[in-house]
């Protein structure tokens, strides 16, 4: 596995004792960006999902923003710090759009992406009230339930995650919060739940992303706390896709980089390129989360009751 990291240098050490100290970089710590790892990244397709839009506002983190517009600014934002590696980054909406959660379900399970964040915020912060906190929601792993009747968005339906997507999705938010203890000043927490929408409709790994106490820092505080999120977003990004990339290439001798075809294009099955995501509707939208002006983000009411 170590082939694919530049400059591997293997020595032996005299008999006695000795310190060994490796200093590396956190640019190095991710390894060196092969043309074989540039091939598998170009095939690598990341949703980034911005909640909520249009008529559903979701919640209102200040007198002068909302949720809607606060997600949109974040889904593009990551999306070019994600698209420097080479990962192909599609957004689920790129303007102020009513997207019904069906439409939404939908769009994003033809888009056959291999992870999808889905990006919300709110104003009650978990764990010390007067930081920022981010909050990582995930699926409990268990088995799905299916009904013949997908019209039925408020239940567990056909487009329930397989139980691998449901593993993949942990492992992601695991890595992701170890990079979010860099942020300054922000706690990180991982929630399972037995259901959420629309993270129990998506045919892909999945997990939502809820920044809390965030909109109502002062200006400069607000952006460099916002830019470390998005740098640790980007670099768990990388890790997981990292990994990936030696499990499905566990053969990285000299001989199988240098055939014609590589081990990760013989991996990588070739999908259709994703569909036009973005469809303004006509129709009032069933919005995930619809408070009323002026009130606070409450997590049992936008999760639901335990079954």
């Amino acid at each position: 596995s170590l082939r694919c990291v530049a400059k591997t240098e293997v020595f032996s050490l005299e008999s006695g004792r000795h310190i060994l100290i490796d200093v590396i970089d956190k640019e190095a710590r991710r390894g060196t960006v092969t043309q074989d790892k540039k091939d598998f990244f170009s095939t690598c397709r990341v949703l980034l999902d911005a909640g909520h839009g249009g008529a559903d506002i979701g919640c209102k983190l200040s007198p002068k923003q909302t949720e809607k517009w606060f997600t949109l600014g974040l889904a593009k934002t990551l999306k070019k710090a994600i698209k420097k590696p080479g990962f192909e980054t599609i957004l689920s909406r790129n303007s102020d759009v009513d997207l019904p959660l069906l439409a939404r379900v939908n769009a994003i399970n033809s888009a056959s992406p291999d992870i999808v964040l889905t990006l919300h915020a709110s104003t009650k912060s978990i764990g010390t009230p007067e930081n920022p906190s981010v909050t990582l929601i995930v699926l409990r792993q268990e088995k799905p339930k299916v009904t013949e009747e997908p019209e039925k968005i408020d239940e567990r339906g056909l487009y329930a995650p397989k139980p691998e997507e449901v593993r993949s999705a942990h492992k992601f938010a695991l890595g992701l919060k170890r990079a979010l203890e860099a942020v300054p000043s922000a706690s990180c927490s991982i929630i399972k739940v037995p259901h959420v929408v629309p993270l129990d409709r998506l045919m892909a790994p999945s997990l939502m992303i809820d920044i809390a106490n965030l909109v109502n820092r002062p200006k400069d505080e607000y952006y460099k706390i916002r830019s470390a999120i998005v740098d640790a977003i980007s670099n768990a990004t990388v890790d997981y896709f990292n990994g990936l990339f030696l499990e499905r290439a566990p053969d990285l001798s000299p001989e199988s980089l240098n055939s014609s075809k590589t081990t990760t294009e013989a991996a990588v099955q070739p999908r259709p390129s994703p569909s036009t995501i973005v469809t303004p509707v006509t129709p009032k939208p069933t919005p995930i989360y619809s408070p009323k002006p002026g009130s606070v983000f409450d997590p049992e009411e936008f999760l639901g009751p335990e079954p």
